[in-house]
């Protein structure tokens, strides 16, 4: 006999997490959205996907999947705050990146090849 309370995971909960993902309430789909959907911890959500629960490891990757689209589409319509939408698109590996060049200013570098000087000694 397992120690410990008895776990809440139950094909209803599955039903009711796969309602959040179909009919989002908030207008950015998150995990902790989800847990407050279906009454559970974050911490919860992930040791459950962390266990091998594949199905509601799908679940937690289809609300990530939702979010990058949402906020995508958002921050292209402006519809979303840039600067959250920017800072929130890390998560997904967007990054904004510029390239900074201060040493040549664009122009190429001489290299110089130093040979050695050996002398014969006999």
């Amino acid at each position: 006999m397992a120690a410990g309370r008895p776990t809440d995971y139950k094909d209803e909960l599955l039903t009711t997490a796969k309602e959040y993902i179909d009919s989002c309430p908030d207008i950015v789909p998150s995990v902790v959205g989800l847990c407050l959907h279906i009454g559970i911890a974050k911490s919860t959500a992930y040791r459950w996907a962390d266990e091998g629960k594949e199905e509601f490891k799908d679940i937690l990757e289809l609300v990530n999947n939702q979010q990058e689209r949402r906020l995508l589409s958002g921050g292209l319509t402006n519809d979303f705050n840039s600067a959250i939408t920017k800072m929130m698109l890390t998560k997904h590996g967007y990054t904004d990146k510029t390239e900074t060049d201060i040493t040549t200013k664009g122009k190429t570098i001489n290299t110089w090849t130093i040979t050695p000087v050996t002398t014969n000694k006999e």
